[in-house]
């Protein structure tokens, strides 16, 4: 299966409003994370760790609620999985990022999430979607390990093919996938 081509073939069906909305949204989000970082005590990159965190199987509108939160009230004490409220805390009290967003090295997704919402577009955030877009619908989990990272690489060769950065490609390909950018 060729991954690239499959990315691609879906980023060329997105609309002119689709790509907008994809080379937007990661830059909407480092804004406004910047935004409550100034507005708390913690930084920009423990911000944006905090709705990375959040993701682990929350819809997306709930992890703003969550993560929103967690940095206003500097904690989070449940509402949500204990592993999330353990790596909020964690972020919060200065733990290394990535060591606390994921003990299983293979697992890049929360970590690349992460970079994504600081700021690193380069880094690719393969997710159950981004999976479904470069297996044309075959596979719709969350990958691991070398298909995580080959599937990361057709990203960034899609993206490089189409003069765009890796993270719209992903976000873009993500709105025409879902139908709808959140």
């Amino acid at each position: 299966m060729n991954y690239t081509d499959a990315i691609i073939a879906t980023y060329d069906r997105a609309t002119d409003d689709d790509r907008a909305n994809g080379h937007n949204w990661y830059r909407d989000m480092v804004r406004t994370i910047a935004d409550q970082a100034q507005s708390s005590s913690l930084t920009v990159s423990q911000c944006a760790a905090i709705y990375a965190a959040n993701s682990i199987n929350t819809p997306w509108v709930r992890n703003i609620k969550l993560a929103t939160l967690a940095i206003a009230q500097n904690g989070m004490s449940g509402g949500t999985l204990g592993m999330i409220v353990r790596k909020v805390n964690a972020i919060i009290d200065g733990h290394d990022i990535e060591t606390t967003l994921t003990a299983d090295p293979a697992n890049r997704k929360i970590v690349n999430f992460w970079r994504n919402l600081s700021g690193d577009f380069d880094a690719v955030t393969v997710d159950r979607w981004a999976h479904r877009v470069a297996t044309n619908g075959e596979r719709s989990d969350v990958p691991s390990g070398a298909r995580y990272s080959e599937i990361a690489e057709a990203y960034r060769m899609a993206a490089s093919q189409r003069g765009i950065d890796p993270a719209t490609m992903q976000a873009t390909t993500w709105i025409v996938a879902r139908g709808k950018a959140a």
